[in-house]
């Protein structure tokens, strides 16, 4: 066989799947009478719950410190002129709105940031 074809996304697939079937079996799959019941495994989750908490808490981070940086005033001017945009730019007002984590944050990191 062509080192091609060896290294083809199809050929590593189905040595993929095949080892997920051979593994499960080897767990504890086996039934009384001796036969193997091969069951697939199910995929895990693409981000965990640990890994989007840590995305919105340095998100609300950014936010805050945007906020403290620039100040409320000017920070909501922006938000209001992007409320007039685009879909997406209305789409990133609704998102950088100011909240109120978003505000006790800035208020924390005002001290810092000035």
């Amino acid at each position: 066989m062509s080192k091609w074809f060896e290294k083809s996304r199809g050929l590593q697939q189905g040595a993929k799947n095949l080892r997920s079937y051979i593994d499960r079996a080897r767990q504890s799959d086996r039934a009384e009478d001796g036969v193997i019941v091969l069951t697939n495994h199910r995929p895990e989750a693409a981000i965990t719950l640990k890994g989007f908490t840590l995305l919105v808490a340095v998100f609300l981070a950014f936010k805050g410190f945007v906020i403290a940086y620039l100040g409320l005033d000017v920070y909501s001017a922006a938000i209001q002129k992007l409320e007039y945009g685009s879909l997406l730019e209305q789409a990133g007002a609704f998102i950088m709105r100011p909240d109120v984590v978003s505000q006790a944050v800035a208020g924390q990191l005002l001290p810092i940031v000035r």
